[in-house]
């Protein structure tokens, strides 16, 4: 196999694993019984998507992580963003500066 290929596959096998987490995710939401108050619906964003949705750059999504500014998971080798704690973040921390 060319290494094109293998990254080809890992990339394919990583966003697997990210569709059957939000899956997964959205079931046990959807299936909480026990909570009479309607749950807000949550996903899990990539880098990419996180920074687009509060329209940063990627570097800059990167420094406020690893300040703890931003809450962020791990799924093996992928960061991911609750949509929810995204925009709870945000309003908690304030506007951040759009790095070129």
């Amino acid at each position: 196999m060319t290494p094109e290929i293998i990254l080809s596959l890992q990339k394919a096998k990583e966003d697997l694993v990210l569709e059957i987490a939000n899956s997964v995710f959205k079931k046990i939401k959807e299936q909480n019984l026990f909570n009479d108050q309607p749950q807000e619906k949550d996903v899990f964003l990539s880098r990419e998507e996180a920074a687009e949705l509060i329209g940063i750059s990627l570097p800059l999504l990167d420094n406020l992580t690893k300040s703890k500014k931003l809450r962020s998971n791990r799924l093996k080798s992928r960061v991911l963003y609750s949509r929810k704690d995204l925009i709870e973040d945000v309003k908690k921390t304030g506007k951040f500066n759009r790095a070129n």
